[in-house]
């Protein structure tokens, strides 16, 4: 393999319930402003959640996506595609409908999480016993021919799992090499990895990191719900915030959005007078798949992602991390778990702990790249996201947490996701 010289962040986009802009995002966590509110009760009194997090319709509708082309798709799509042009205006990529000519279409890379917007392969089971053979399995010729031919059109385009990335390489000409995975949590991690090391191996120069969900809707939502992780209700001040680590964590609260970073190599972003947001240092995935929902208690999942990712940060240098924050119970706890492991015989010189879930809420299959871009912003700005309240457990020093010190220069955010099956992914960034 060829060494590359270091990848670099160079755009950011957002679309969130905290805003669309830079400006907005950042002064938002900042103040650590939750974006949960109450839940219409004409769209959603069916759902098993009253609180959470809704993108503005006024906000989308100002992006004047063609009616026509975007007419047929759920609000994940459009929140992605607007994410994803932010981004590239960010890193002054775009002109109008005209990409930097330095990137050819087939060396621009583009790696997608995103959610199924309560679609899945229901709208296939006539399919399948149309095209079933008599001892159970499938015909695959008879399903193309007579199988697909009862299912509703309306239903097979938007619930392509792919489709998000088609519309990103259709609208911006990402032709290069690419990758998608749906309907996870810790997706936008295995993305951000795929995109560090193709751009480390020369796959591609360029690399555009996307991700988007809306799981406000009946079925994400009750499906979510039935595991446990969302609370029906708001908790805390206002009854509008999720309490992470706390006697009180009783749930995320479901939320929409969307998130994008461009990745560059350093050399050639420096050559092209880019504004460089952090250097990507390591990124790093695990999952001991103990428990088909929830972490092992004992927080070893963290531990593997946290001590790796610490292992490329100098002793008792300034460096933020962002947990996972999940506020249930047994996410929280195997976290803190997780994290005294880590941190154990190394000391907490330097360290600052938060998390943005609560702000943001739990947008799923968007969490992990809409964090890690609000944590690149904190790190930018020279503040740590305050936490609602302090952490419930007697083994940490209750400064390792920021709940109310804003203001603080790090020179390094390390960012976490958790997801089912003790599935963990992390990511270190250094200040550039």
């Amino acid at each position: 393999m060829v060494k590359r010289d270091a990848v670099v962040i160079t755009g950011l986009g957002f679309m969130t319930p905290l805003g669309d802009s830079i400006e907005e995002v950042s002064k938002a966590i900042k103040g650590g402003n939750s974006c949960a509110v109450p839940l219409a009760a004409d769209s959603y009194d069916t759902m098993p959640a009253s609180f959470g997090g809704i993108v503005s319709p006024e906000t989308l509708a100002s992006y004047e996506l063609c009616p026509i082309k975007f007419k047929m798709f759920k609000p994940y799509l459009k929140y992605g595609v607007v994410a994803a042009q932010n981004a590239l205006l960010d890193a002054g990529l775009l002109e109008g409908k005209n990409f930097d000519p330095r990137y050819a279409e087939k060396d621009r890379g583009v790696f997608v999480c995103q959610g199924v917007n309560g679609d899945n392969a229901e709208g296939l089971f006539e399919a399948f016993t149309e095209a079933s053979n008599p001892d159970g399995t499938l015909d695959v010729q008879k399903f193309a021919g007579d199988g697909i031919c009862v299912v509703h059109p309306k239903w097979m385009l938007p619930s392509i799992s792919n489709n998000l990335i088609f519309f990103l390489t259709a609208e911006f000409g990402l032709r290069g090499d690419n990758n998608n995975v749906t309907y996870s949590a810790v997706g936008g991690s295995y993305m951000l990895e795929a995109a560090y090391h193709s751009l480390m191996r020369g796959s591609c120069d360029l690399a555009v990191v996307a991700a988007s969900d809306s799981i406000l809707n009946w079925q994400a939502m009750d499906d979510i719900a039935k595991s446990g992780l969302l609370c029906e209700e708001g908790t805390g001040p206002g009854s509008q915030k999720m309490l992470p680590y706390s006697k009180d964590a009783v749930g995320a609260l479901p939320s929409e959005g969307a998130a994008c970073l461009v990745l560059e190599r350093e050399e050639a972003a420096k050559a092209r007078g880019a504004k460089i947001y952090g250097r990507l240092v390591d990124t790093w995935q695990h999952c001991s798949a103990d428990d088909v929902l929830f972490p092992k208690k004992d927080g070893s999942e963290i531990a593997e992602v946290t001590n790796h990712l610490l292992g490329s940060v100098p002793k008792g240098s300034s460096t933020m991390i962002c947990l996972n924050g999940m506020s249930e119970k047994a996410y929280d706890e195997a976290e803190l778990n997780g994290l005294k492991k880590a941190i154990e015989g190394r000391g907490t010189e330097g360290l600052c702990c938060t998390s943005l879930k609560h702000l943001f809420c739990h947008t799923f299959s968007a969490s992990f790249v809409v964090e890690l871009a609000g944590a690149v912003l904190a790190l930018n700005n020279e503040f740590v996201p305050p936490l609602p309240c302090k952490p419930n457990s007697p083994d940490f020093d209750e400064t390792l947490f920021c709940t109310d010190r804003v203001e603080k220069s790090n020179q390094y955010a390390l960012v976490l996701s958790q997801g089912l099956g003790g599935n963990t992914g992390g990511v270190l960034i250094e200040r550039v």
